[in-house]
């Protein structure tokens, strides 16, 4: 992959460097950065598809091999790999790769995410029960995705919950105790 010396120049033991870096290219790695936020999501051998824009968006589906216990203070990101074969020999050390991680957890329900509101460490949503009348119910949240999130538990698909002034709800809701 690098050559470091020419022909003719003098080598010695002394110079520390590396002279030449040879690799096995038949198969790659893709390092994928996980921010710390999304890290409880990530998890070994969850399902991962990788999308390389300068192949005509060539899609190769895999799996995470191995996910970093670190998280970079800079990039405030850990370290995630991908192996991928590489029999032909397209896919070449720096290119660029998008990567879509599967969560093993599927939402039952997707909400905006001004309907979820949090108090200490728990999640819950207004639920409307009839004519004007709401229930607070306890969920738990999965993936953040821009302005929406996943729920995992706590209500059902169809259930009419408070996506609006939610937060109106349960400062009126405060006040009543």
């Amino acid at each position: 992959m690098q050559r470091q010396v020419d022909v003719g120049a003098a080598v010695g033991a002394d110079t520390g460097a590396a002279l030449f870096m040879i690799a096995d290219l038949s198969a790659v790695w893709v390092l994928v950065d996980v921010y710390e936020h999304d890290l409880s999501y990530v998890e070994m051998h969850d399902a991962a598809h990788v999308i390389i824009p300068a192949l005509n968006d060539l899609r190769i589906d895999s799996q995470i091999a191995y996910v970093g216990n670190i998280v970079d203070a800079t990039t405030r990101a850990a370290q995630a790999r991908i192996e991928l074969p590489n029999p032909d020999g397209r896919l070449r050390p720096g290119m660029f790769a998008e990567v879509e991680i599967e969560s093993p957890d599927s939402a039952v329900a997707i909400v905006p995410t001004s309907s979820v509101l949090a108090r200490r460490d728990e999640f819950y949503v207004f639920a409307q029960t009839g004519e004007g009348t709401y229930q607070q119910r306890p969920v738990r949240i999965g993936v953040r995705d821009g302005e929406h999130v996943g729920i995992l538990e706590g209500v059902a698909p169809g259930d009419p919950i408070v996506t609006r002034g939610a937060i109106l709800l349960d400062a009126e809701a405060n006040t009543a105790f």
